[in-house]
Formats: C-alpha cells, structure tokens, sequence
C-alpha cells in the first residue's frame, strides 16, 4: 500500500508540474486576393504614389538593390516604368522582383511589389 500511495503522490507531482497539453493551432486559409479585389484595390490605394522609378534604360542592379531596401522599409512599394510599353513594362517588372520582390499588381506603367516571404 505505501509504494502504491507513493506512486500516486508522485504522478501527481510530476502532473502539476507538467507543462498543459496544447491543442494543434487553429490556421486559417483563405484564398489570395486576385487583382480586382477589394483588398488589392485598398493596398493600391494606400501605396499608389512610385518610391521608384525606372527609365527607358531599363533595371539596373541599382534599381534592385533600391527596392529591396524599400521593401525592407515598407513592406510594399509602388514602381513607375517610363519609356516602356506593356511588354516591356512586364519584363522589366519581372527582373526588377529579383528575391526580395513579388508582383502584387500591375496598373498601366506602374507595378505594386511585396516583400517576399523566405
């Protein structure tokens, strides 16, 4: 009987000092936001006004290294291509992501890019 009643106040020892059981974290999923969704439009709104701007000349490893450190300061910039037409503005708008950007939305000549997450 005794070792019994020790192996009980000891499991009851060792409960209370037992970290709780903790229930797997509940993760929400939602879709992403396409490009003509409110929440896009209300990011474009907050961020419409360029940090950046591109010429004619094209992405220069200046204009990566400068969006990176935007992007490290805001989260979201907003870039204004000149001297280039739709397709050009895509190219440029894709080389210009380089690791740290992510094309959020592209508006005529201005592109809307998000920090990347690693």
């Amino acid at each position: 009987r005794r070792a019994l009643a020790c192996s009980v106040a000891l499991a009851a020892v060792a409960e209370a000092f037992a970290p709780p059981a903790r229930a797997a974290p509940v993760v929400a999923r939602r879709a992403e936001p396409t490009a003509d969704s409110p929440e896009m439009e209300a990011l474009w709104r907050e961020h419409s006004k360029p940090l950046l701007r591109v010429g004619g000349a094209g992405v220069k490893p200046s204009h990566v290294n400068s969006l990176a450190e935007l992007l490290a300061a805001h989260g979201h910039v907003c870039v204004k291509f000149n001297g280039l037409d739709a397709d050009g503005v895509a190219d440029a708008a894709t080389s210009l992501a380089g690791v740290d950007g992510v094309v959020l939305l592209t508006k005529s000549n201005s592109v809307l890019y998000g920090r990347a997450e690693r």
